[in-house]
């Protein structure tokens, strides 16, 4: 499971993987998937490689509907002024006021029945 994408000359440091082990463990309060070059509609088809592992449905933002599906391509890896929109969407969803976020900020909240 990729948890940093890196592009090259970008000076970030490598990608590296997590286990799911180690993710289960970590047990997240929320989860962003925000995977890099890909928009919305193209991370929504590669979910079932995710969602449909068993100890996807133990994790406590699975199970508390807190997964969100980000257009990472778009806001997050990229650098740019939309790097500000990001960082005020993540802290109206840290927050638990998604109410707060940007007007059209592209991200969804992972359904409950397709999340776990």
């Amino acid at each position: 499971m990729r948890v940093l994408c890196r592009e090259e000359g970008s000076g970030a440091p490598p990608s590296f993987e997590v286990s799911p082990e180690t993710f289960q463990a970590a047990d997240p309060d929320v989860i962003l998937i925000a995977p890099c070059g890909m928009d919305i509609a193209a991370t929504r088809k590669e979910l079932p490689a995710l969602t449909g592992k068993p100890w996807w449905s133990t994790l406590r933002a699975v199970q508390q509907g807190r997964v969100w599906i980000v257009d990472g391509n778009q806001m997050f890896n990229r650098p740019g002024p939309r790097l500000v929109d990001a960082l005020e969407w993540l802290v109206a969803i840290l927050h638990g006021r998604p109410d707060l976020a940007p007007p059209g900020f592209p991200a969804e909240r992972l359904d409950k029945s397709v999340a776990g």
